[in-house]
């Protein structure tokens, strides 16, 4: 059954937070009108964490695809670095006076977003408690670091054990690039240490579905078999699926293609299958 959507932009999710703009601290909700026993996915997007490249409104048709089969999204903005001079290269650490202070705080809006969908999603549909997290490319590791590192969701009175599960598309368990850059540091090195997911890697029980394309990003593919490889080396309690999509790029198996959109984007099916499949 395919549902009718309600789509509600814009809504502020930190009290006092910025209103719009590529920084938002907003989120928009993609809402199946007439569902029951409605799970929910908080989704992150991309975009490096860079002004005015990616924003949560570049992901409106695998949102909505989603929300067509009974599945409610969240889709927030979150805060960004300044855009660098020279990035990806040549490290100017004069962008920002406090770059990790800028790392936490985007860090701080993904929680923030995520007690507020918890506190607040009942009011709009029939909300069943079963709340999924996932993200792509920097949004993925946004996610990745909400599921490993405590510290970040603690003050929300949020445990990421509870997650019914996880939807990491192309994410970076290692080091950002771009906080090594902020940092001054070569963004295309792999590093793990506290801007690493895989640093507060632990056992949980929360299944995951991580993603890759088969032509992505510069070390992407090292980086997610690490992933993999570690999750199994310390006896990860939750189911991992891992899928590969052939023939796509980075960016294009999760949102339409400007320049081919005849490719269709193939992350919502296997989206709504792993859903189904934890919510049961």
């Amino acid at each position: 059954m395919a549902y009718k959507i309600k789509t509600i932009k814009d809504v502020l999710y930190r009290e006092g937070g910025k209103p719009s703009g590529a920084d938002s601290q907003t989120l928009d909700l993609y809402l199946p009108i007439g569902a029951e026993d409605c799970p929910v996915l908080v989704f992150f997007h991309g975009g490096g964490f860079l002004h005015y490249h990616w924003t949560k409104s570049n992901y409106i048709e695998y949102c909505t695809e989603l929300a067509k089969e009974g599945i409610a999204v969240a889709a927030p903005n979150y805060r960004l670095y300044p855009e660098f001079e020279g990035f990806p290269v040549a490290p100017d650490p004069h962008f920002c006076d406090d770059p990790d202070g800028v790392f936490r705080g985007f860090l701080d809006d993904s929680a923030c977003a995520m007690a507020w969908v918890r506190d607040h999603l009942a009011e709009y549909v029939p909300y069943n408690g079963k709340m999924f997290l996932g993200g792509h490319s920097a949004g993925a590791w946004l996610s990745m670091m909400l599921l490993f590192d405590e510290s970040v969701l603690q003050p929300y009175g949020m445990d990421p054990a509870d997650f019914a599960g996880c939807i990491f598309a192309s994410g970076q368990p290692t080091s950002h690039f771009s906080v090594l850059f902020a940092r001054g540091r070569d963004p295309r090195l792999t590093l793990i240490d506290d801007a690493a997911p895989m640093y507060y890697l632990k056992s949980l029980p929360v299944p995951q579905l991580v993603t890759l394309a088969e032509v992505d990003l510069t070390n992407r593919a090292l980086q997610t078999q690490l992933y993999l490889a570690s999750l199994k080396t310390i006896g990860y309690e939750g189911d991992v699926q891992f899928l590969e999509y052939k023939g796509y790029k980075h960016d294009n198996y999760v949102c339409p293609d400007a320049d081919a959109p005849e490719i269709p984007v193939a992350l919502h099916g296997d989206t709504v299958a792993f859903i189904r499949k934890y919510t049961k």
